[in-house]
């Protein structure tokens, strides 16, 4: 995972060769715009999957989700009918989104998914953010985490599924799905 940073020219101290006492966030040179970070956390893709799968079987359980926030959408389908739109399906969650999913809600689709995905989201969240805040607030030269408050962090899942209004749109040209981090 790479992050463009605000900032250029900082200089930051070498990491050290020894794995044991490297940073979870490293900067690529010098005088980076870009950090890397090192995760050991690893995406449930067959999770993320699963949830896609039912919620593309069960159009009951979108509007259920949507309604939970309906300024924005939690899940969004316009792929299905507009040709002109980003050909992929997107679930995009928050803290603050995910606490006003009802409780009957999640627990429905806990068993498709829905559970892993936040446990995994709320892990990397707690484990990760505010390392890669810090060494991106060295870099940018201010405190970003006053910036990105526990409701401020969003995350989203994209299926590029080929069942949409315009399939050669897709990135892809192989009839299978990509799943993984949204471009």
């Amino acid at each position: 995972m790479a992050t463009s940073v605000i900032n250029q020219g900082t200089s930051i101290a070498r990491p050290s060769p020894d794995p044991a006492e490297a940073p979870a966030a490293s900067f690529l040179s010098l005088n980076s715009t870009t950090a890397s970070v090192n995760l050991e956390a690893k995406a449930l893709f067959s999770a993320i999957q699963t949830l896609f799968d039912h919620l593309h079987a069960h159009p009951d359980n979108v509007a259920k989700l949507n309604a939970t926030y309906p300024r924005r959408d939690v899940v969004k389908t316009a792929a299905l009918h507009k040709t002109e739109s980003d050909q992929k399906f997107t679930i995009d969650l928050s803290p603050m989104r995910n606490s006003w999913i009802p409780e009957t809600v999640s627990k429905s689709l806990d068993p498709h998914g829905l559970g892993e995905v936040f446990n995994f989201f709320n892990a990397v969240s707690a484990q990760y953010v505010p390392t890669i805040l810090s060494s991106l607030s060295i870099l940018a030269g201010t405190d970003l985490a006053a910036a990105h408050t526990p409701h401020n962090m969003k995350y989203r899942l994209c299926d590029y599924n080929p069942n949409t209004a315009a399939p050669s749109r897709r990135m892809d040209v192989e009839p299978t799905r990509i799943m993984g981090p949204s471009p």
